[in-house]
């Protein structure tokens, strides 16, 4: 299992330690670096639910330096490694890659533009599914059945991914959890990892601190939802394979969990 940290150059998204001006963002980025993280994801638009995109020239501006920090800090090779961009902006994806970022995180799914560059430069990309942009997805969100619904999206957007040039290797499914869901839908997502696991696609998935836990507990601040969130991170865990990703704000319990999987997958099971 892999643990990717996030790092939000926002100064809105909903969980706010996770935000990081510019003056911020190197000892951040150590914190990821040293505590194991394998990936750093960088955004630099909020996407929670009900916010309003930013200009490509604003995101740029905000993602910018951040990649030359992360490309003094980490060297090239590991800069491409270990650095993921999570925007949809074809132009910042463009810009990004010319920098040597090789990982790339699409709320929107990408499209046959995204897809062809993403190809081109050898790159990775998150295909995730959201039911419509953040300051629409969490009004009266429906499906007939959010399991084989999302599936099937992402399921279509992979073959698109391939078509234009991409390995299989280089596809990462998202479900979207809290991305136009109802509490019961991402529940239900959740339950259904063995059945996205069909796929032979890695799978990500991003439930850190998110409100969903908060409506199931009545915790209202996403300060208070660090236990829910290791404990789902728990469940989640036991349906993942090795390659399989979780996306965290808390860096450190990230890697714990992570320790302390595989150190029970590598325990014995006495037969009987």
């Amino acid at each position: 299992m892999q643990i990717w940290g996030i790092i939000n150059l926002t100064p809105d998204s909903f969980y706010a330690p996770s935000r990081s001006n510019f003056a911020e963002l190197s000892q951040r980025l150590k914190n990821a670096l040293y505590s194991g993280v394998d990936v750093m994801d960088l955004g630099a638009e909020s996407s929670r639910p009900f916010s309003q995109p930013v200009s490509e020239e604003e995101e740029w501006d905000r993602l910018y330096p951040a990649l030359i920090t992360a490309r003094n800090l980490l060297g090239a090779d590991d800069f491409a490694r270990r650095i993921s961009v999570d925007s949809y902006k074809t132009t910042t994806i463009e810009k990004s890659l010319e920098m040597g970022v090789r990982i790339f995180n699409h709320i929107k799914g990408g499209d046959k533009d995204v897809f062809k560059m993403v190809a081109d430069h050898n790159a990775s990309i998150v295909i995730m599914h959201t039911l419509s942009a953040p300051a629409t997805m969490q009004t009266d969100p429906h499906y007939e059945d959010a399991v084989t619904e999302i599936y099937s999206y992402l399921e279509h957007r992979s073959m698109e991914a391939k078509d234009a040039g991409i390995p299989g290797e280089n596809i990462i499914w998202d479900f979207g959890v809290g991305f136009g869901k109802t509490m019961q839908h991402n529940l239900y997502l959740l339950k259904n990892i063995p059945f996205f696991k069909r796929s032979g696609f890695k799978l990500m998935v991003g439930l850190s601190r998110k409100s969903f836990m908060g409506k199931l507990l009545g915790l209202d601040s996403p300060e208070d939802r660090l236990v829910p969130t290791a404990i789902f991170h728990s469940l989640v865990a036991s349906a993942m394979g090795d390659e399989d990703i979780l996306r965290v704000h808390d860096f450190i319990e990230g890697i714990q969990l992570k320790k302390i999987m595989n150190a029970w997958e590598s325990t014995q099971l006495v037969e009987v």
